[in-house]
């Protein structure tokens, strides 16, 4: 009795957490984070009292290694006077440890926790839609993103897509795109599986943006090769490497001759992530030239250094700046490269010693989405984080099953 109590406080935890999550969305302000930050402060109080007291002891022999990152992450709020760490740098590094801990710690039943990314998802998608069709007052309806280029025209009639709860379409089509891979991939109910991959799709559908169409095509060309653990390592590895190159062509304007024909890599970026390129570019620049040794330990990220104007394909400005590098690995690394470097490297081992086969599709469209989207592994929704997380540390990996590489 006590276990299966145990398990329901564990999985109300991962509720509570989410339901935090979506009462700040209602007060966000593109001006301001202040309740974002309060959320997660929240959230991770809300963390460390089941763990500490709920859980009833600590697997210290187990967790030393992660309580000691976590104790390394809080040096952050001793040095923040010196180093000038962002309060998101805390928070974001602090929060992902600890859900690692939490993990570690609890075991929670795989049925329970799909069934939890599952009925959140509903609820997100049901409000988002009534906000979008205007039959529920939207308290933070000033944010949506209801602009030219989210306007659909099919034939005589036009619509905006899907913007989601948060006001953007790029956050919900991520979302959705996850919920339908988990739900093909991971089979934990037949009877409900059919409804939320209907959903899901309709999820993608409304909000149309080519991140989650893409990103679920090139994954399913590439399953035969990717459920095999070696080259869902080799694909996930590579593509970072890939991007990593990327950021170096960008930086000396690199441009490759490939019969007899010129490529400009600087234009070939542009057009591949929406001109988000050119934002990267920038802010590498600013790195490279504006941190000093110990920021590089430490972070030093604040949103006037790092924002930069935004440019149109022909290099007029289009009048515009902004921060948002929309690039998950960017907005961590310019917050703290060394722990970010660390942080995928953890992550990489992880996912090639502990990730089930069944997770290597949501997990590669987590991280392939982190590439164009600064929301994911975030302050923001928790999902994509408890997701990773949990596919390394969750009780389904109690018996893993090592498939042939």
């Amino acid at each position: 009795m006590y276990s299966f109590q145990f398990r329901v406080n564990a999985v109300n935890v991962l509720y509570y957490s989410y339901v935090i999550f979506f009462i700040s969305t209602m007060f966000s302000n593109d001006n301001s984070a202040i309740f974002l930050y309060i959320s997660n402060i929240i959230i991770i109080c809300l963390f460390c009292l089941f763990i500490f007291f709920r859980a009833g002891r600590i697997f210290l022999p187990k967790n030393i290694f992660y309580l000691g990152i976590i104790f390394c992450v809080l040096g952050f709020v001793v040095i923040q006077p010196i180093s000038k760490s962002h309060i998101y740098s805390i928070l974001i590094f602090f929060k992902i440890m600890l859900v690692c801990l939490f993990f570690y710690q609890v075991k929670i039943e795989e049925k329970s926790f799909i069934n939890f990314v599952n009925f959140t998802y509903l609820f997100y998608l049901l409000i988002s839609v009534l906000f979008w069709l205007g039959l529920i007052p939207n308290p933070n309806f000033n944010a949506f993103l209801i602009k030219d280029e989210f306007l659909v025209s099919v034939g005589s009639w036009s619509y905006y897509v899907l913007p989601g709860v948060e006001g953007s379409p790029a956050n919900i089509d991520s979302y959705s795109a996850v919920v339908l891979l988990i739900n093909l991939f991971i089979r934990v109910s037949q009877k409900s599986r059919k409804f939320f991959v209907i959903c899901s799709v309709v999820g993608i559908l409304l909000s149309l943006r080519l991140t989650a169409i893409l990103g679920i095509m090139l994954l399913l060309l590439l399953w035969p090769l990717l459920k095999y653990r070696l080259w869902f390592l080799l694909f996930n590895v590579t593509a970072f490497i890939s991007f990593l190159l990327l950021l170096y062509a960008l930086h000396f304007d690199l441009i490759f001759i490939m019969f007899n024909m010129p490529i400009d890599i600087s234009a070939l970026a542009y057009i591949a992530t929406h001109a988000r390129s050119i934002i990267w570019e920038q802010q590498i620049v600013i790195l490279l030239y504006e941190y000093q040794w110990y920021d590089y330990m430490f972070g030093s990220f604040n949103v006037d250094m790092f924002n930069v104007p935004t440019f149109q394909f022909t290099g007029a400005e289009t009048g515009k700046s902004q921060s948002n590098p929309h690039n998950t690995y960017l907005l961590l690394f310019f917050r703290s490269p060394l722990l970010t470097l660390g942080l995928m490297w953890l992550l990489f081992i992880n996912m090639y010693k502990r990730v089930d086969r069944k997770y290597y599709m949501p997990i590669s469209f987590i991280l392939l989405a982190c590439y164009t989207n600064s929301a994911i592994i975030s302050l923001e929704n928790p999902i994509f984080i408890y997701l990773l997380v949990y596919s390394i540390f969750g009780q389904n990996q109690t018996k893993l099953n090592y498939y042939k590489t």
